[in-house]
C-alpha cells in the first residue's frame, strides 16, 4: 500500500522552438530503485496559432548516464491553441532510472512553459 507520495520536477523549458526536441542532458535523472509507483505529469502552453502537439519522450536508463535512444513510453500533449494543457500518465517502474525529452511538433510556433514532473509513490 502506498503510504507517501512526492512530486519531483524533472524537466523545465521556458520556450522550445518549432520542430525541435530538447536534449536529454537537460532532464534530471529519476531513480526508481525505491519507488512503488510512478506517474508522469507534463504541461505546455501553446501559441494561439499553434497546430502541433508536444510529445514527452520517456527514456529508460540502466545506470543514470546512458539513456535509451528509443522511447520507453511517450506522453502526448494534444495541441489546444492559446491554452495550457496538462496530462498525467502512469508509467511502468521497471527501469532503474528514467529521463525525459520534450518535442515540439509544431512547425511554426514555439511551445512555452513546458514542465515535466514525476509523481513518486512509496510504501513505508
Amino acid at each position: 500500500m502506498i503510504t507517501r507520495k512526492e512530486a519531483k520536477k524533472i524537466l523545465q523549458i521556458d520556450s522550445l522552438a518549432p520542430s525541435t526536441t530538447s536534449e536529454v542532458r537537460f532532464s534530471e535523472v529519476l531513480s526508481l530503485s525505491k519507488v512503488s509507483s510512478v506517474a508522469i505529469t507534463a504541461q505546455a502552453t501553446f501559441n494561439a496559432s499553434a497546430t502541433g502537439d508536444v510529445v514527452i519522450h520517456i527514456l529508460a536508463d540502466v545506470d543514470g548516464g546512458s539513456p535509451d535512444t528509443i522511447d520507453f513510453e511517450t506522453l502526448t500533449l494534444t495541441c489546444s491553441a492559446g491554452k495550457t494543457v496538462q496530462r498525467t500518465v502512469k508509467v511502468n517502474k521497471e527501469p532503474l532510472f528514467l529521463r525525459v525529452t520534450a518535442e515540439n511538433k509544431d512547425a511554426n510556433y514555439a511551445a512555452t512553459n513546458i514542465k515535466v514532473y514525476a509523481i513518486l509513490g512509496y510504501e513505508e
